[in-house]
């Protein structure tokens, strides 16, 4: 049936080419709303749903023409604790998730029931993302016919009907979580409800006799770096992601922690900015703060991945402790549609040519003030395809040759304090005999006689290792356009960086038809997919590996560079 054909819903009026929503308001209830009809775009240009949400929008106005007429002798309410608006949010996020369930449990999920659900989180989001138009009207005109089914006759636009507003709207957000979970045939329980009154006052349950969430996470964490798996930049980071966990959820007891509460982390998570403890516009904000703040650019869904993974591990150590009976954040990572390959890109020849060309011509900084790193840095990210913070934390001891091939020992980094990433990150990295024509033996040399420790003495260790000097310049701080990649080599890409030299060499390996096992030990993959390599095999002969990286990586884009030597003592650029 076409449009045209199509009978329309009473108060569905065409504008243009979308339809609207048009009703009169009872002439009792005008002073009340202060208009005599309510006029607002259905966001649709299929007349099917456009009457579809206007039998919703009708019967959500009847409902609330009937409650204001019938709850206008109740006794108003001006003010609620904390606790007990908690409690509302709490009662309307169980009654969405119990009329799924009864939907479900029929067998037969109406249409009129996922048009619903649909629109509720239409509104739910554009009002959570700071709209002040007619989601947050609607938003509100739904708080109010929920607090009149709870009896409360609470003032109408008052600080207080704001906030419940904002609680609705945020329980209504971890309820479609959970009911698209199960759209996807994903298990998401229906919680227990609290047994709390809503306008009682609120102790906590006897029958819970759990651990407060800090001690959980405080005797995780020793665990974590007794046994070795947390070091240096790993421990901090962890311990910072699990500090904002607590911080958005509360220091709960473990018996109260559940889906509401991670499903409101990852919700929260996907709104906060990335950097958020470092970036100067956030310092002695709450995040509740920075959530409300305008044009704030949203962490990566990577990042929010990354923390949700860090959430699930904690989670998961708490069920097999007996902490917890279900791990709540299993499920809520994010899909994201692309390779894991495409997360960061590797450079072609071009970007390389320029990169090197803009050494060679020492561009490397705006000041024309230069370090050993600057040169050697990229050379060795490319020739090895090490990680930033292995080559950062070399030592003059570190460097060795073995049946005549100079080598690279990979065994530790910043100064001994961190290990390698994983137990197969340490190896042997044969050197190209480019570095060593460009100098690499007697820069090595000459820091050797002049009683130096570590390759690069100009590195100082910070929080995140000896790398962040090289990865500051290399890709940049705040703004990749004061990186050396934008403003000295020409390379804009924003998904390139200094770590894109290591998939480079990932995939000039491959391009080789250079063997998985070897290609694993070059880069210091994990070999656990394969217990006889992995377990039995000490590692193929210095040589092999040598061959493997030059049949691999091409020389020529480096045929430009002087020697270190020459590089140094050469006229240095300025800008203007």
């Amino acid at each position: 049936m076409t449009d045209k054909s199509m009978p329309r819903h009473t108060h569905v009026v065409l504008r243009g080419t979308t339809y609207y929503f048009r009703m009169r308001v009872p002439s009792d209830l005008v002073e009340h709303y202060g208009k005599k009809e309510f006029l607002f775009s259905l966001h649709t240009k299929d007349l099917s749903k456009a009457n579809r949400k206007a039998k919703l929008e009708f019967s959500r106005y009847s409902d609330e023409f009937e409650t204001l007429r019938s709850t206008s002798k109740l006794g108003r309410v001006e003010a609620m604790s904390a606790e007990q608006i908690r409690q509302v949010g709490q009662e309307f996020f169980h009654d969405l998730l119990e009329e799924d369930q009864a939907e479900r449990k029929s067998g037969n999920r109406s249409e009129s029931h996922e048009c619903a659900m649909d629109v509720l989180e239409d509104h739910a989001r554009l009002t959570y993302a700071g709209s002040g138009g007619i989601s947050r009207k609607w938003m509100t005109t739904t708080t109010r016919n929920y607090l009149y089914r709870l009896d409360l006759n609470v003032p109408h636009n008052s600080e207080l009907e704001t906030e419940l507003t904002f609680t609705i709207t945020e329980a209504s957000l971890r309820a479609l979580e959970l009911i698209n979970h199960r759209n996807m045939g994903r298990f998401a329980p229906t919680q227990d409800r609290t047994p709390e009154a809503v306008l009682g006052h609120p102790e906590r349950s006897p029958n819970k006799s759990g651990t407060l969430l800090s001690n959980i996470i405080q005797q995780y964490s020793q665990e974590q770096e007794i046994a070795g798996r947390w070091q240096g930049k790993t421990g901090l980071e962890n311990r910072a992601i699990f500090t904002l966990f607590l911080e958005i959820i509360g220091d709960i007891d473990s018996a109260e922690l559940g889906y509401p509460q991670t499903i409101a982390f990852k919700a929260a998570l996907q709104r906060l900015p990335a950097n958020v403890n470092k970036d100067p516009r956030y310092r002695g904000k709450s995040k509740r703060e920075i959530l409300e703040m305008p044009d704030v650019a949203p962490m990566s869904l990577t990042t929010v991945n990354k923390y949700l993974t860090r959430v699930y591990s904690l989670l998961d150590w708490a069920l097999r402790h007996g902490y917890i009976k279900q791990n709540f954040a299993q499920g809520l990572s994010i899909n994201q549609r692309r390779k894991a390959s495409d997360a960061r890109a590797m450079f072609n020849e071009e970007q390389i040519a320029a990169i090197f060309g803009a050494i060679a011509k020492k561009r490397v900084t705006a000041s024309g003030k230069v370090s050993s790193f600057h040169y050697w840095a990229p050379l060795l990210g490319y020739l090895t395809g090490a990680r930033v913070n292995e080559l950062a934390s070399l030592r003059l001891c570190d460097i060795h040759t073995d049946d005549d091939v100079p080598y690279i020992a990979i065994t530790q980094q910043n100064d001994g304090e961190k290990a390698t990433k994983t137990d197969s990150g340490k190896r042997n990295i044969p050197l190209h005999p480019a570095l060593i024509r460009l100098g690499l033996r007697t820069y090595v040399e000459t820091l050797r006689h002049q009683n130096y420790i570590r390759l690069f003495p100009e590195l100082t260790l910070t929080k995140n290792g000896y790398g962040s000097k090289i990865t500051s310049w290399f890709s940049g701080h705040n703004t990749k356009s004061d990186s050396f990649l934008w403003r000295h080599a020409g390379v804009t890409d924003d998904k390139l960086s200094f770590h894109s030299f290591r998939h480079t060499m990932a995939t000039l390996l491959e391009q080789a038809n250079i063997d998985k096992v070897l290609t694993k030990r070059i880069l210091g993959h994990s070999l656990s997919d394969d217990v006889t390599y992995g377990r039995y095999s000490k590692g193929p002969a210095i040589h092999t590996m040598l061959s493997a990286i030059t049949k691999a990586i091409p020389e020529a884009p480096l045929r430009a560079l002087p020697t270190f030597e020459t590089w140094l003592q050469g006229e240095t650029p300025t800008e203007a």
